[in-house]
């Protein structure tokens, strides 16, 4: 459980409000709803599969390695949660370098670009926004971390819960569209948007660094004791 409670953690500190501003674009540009939430299932399906077959990949991997080698897997996953911690950890800096400098690029000349692409192709631009994923510490260190699962359904919960928490306004929106009542969290999201996004991104940044400094602490506990900080 304390796998899929980090997974949680790692969501929260994914949260992005990229896709819940390419729901209200789409639902500006009239798009139908089928549409969208065909654009949503293949997001859900393509990420969670995508994830769940990395973590069992590098976990199986990590298995024949210690076989052909005569090394523990500990070896791999100690390699891949310090991988993943700084990655979090240089994520974080990223982030702090930015909230010190303000975005003052416009990017309706963006959105719109994105709009008219995703237009063309609703399946193909799911599975490319799916595979996004795999630009995303968070979304990395989940892989790394469920791969030392040996419940395959305790991995697919993780990833569901990582995504599902990582892109709540996303799901959210397009739950609230499928029901005809989109407007006022449209509204509602624009004006908390508005109002406390920066609150928002520093939140999200102290959330990156707890999980980036969790992980290390595991491979520390490791290293000095030999056994996981995290149950395996």
């Amino acid at each position: 459980m304390n796998v899929i409670a980090l997974a949680f953690g790692l969501g929260v500190a994914g949260f992005d409000v990229f896709g819940a501003v390419l729901v209200v674009l789409l639902v500006a540009s009239k798009l139908p709803k089928q549409k969208i939430a065909t654009f949503a299932l293949i997001v859900l399906v393509g990420t969670v599969t995508a994830g769940v077959a990395a973590s069992l990949l590098l976990g199986g991997s990590a298995e024949l390695f210690a076989q052909a080698l005569h090394r523990v897997p500990a070896c791999v996953w100690v390699g891949a949660e310090g991988a993943a911690s700084v990655g979090l950890l240089g994520w974080a800096a990223a982030r702090l370098h930015r909230h010190i400098k303000s975005d003052k690029e416009p990017k309706d000349t963006q959105d719109s670009r994105v709009l008219q692409w995703l237009r063309r192709s609703i399946v193909l631009g799911g599975i490319i926004y799916a595979a996004s994923a795999f630009t995303d510490p968070s979304f990395l260190a989940v892989i790394a971390i469920a791969s030392r699962e040996q419940s395959l359904l305790v991995v697919i919960i993780a990833h569901v819960v990582w995504l599902l928490v990582s892109q709540g306004l996303f799901f959210g929106l397009v739950v609230a569209i499928m029901c005809d009542r989109h407007q006022p969290l449209i509204a509602w999201f624009e004006r908390v948007r508005a109002q406390y996004s920066t609150l928002i991104r520093s939140s999200i940044t102290v959330v990156i660094i707890l999980c980036g400094l969790i992980l290390l602490a595991d491979i520390a506990t490791f290293l000095l004791s030999g056994h996981w900080l995290l149950p395996e």
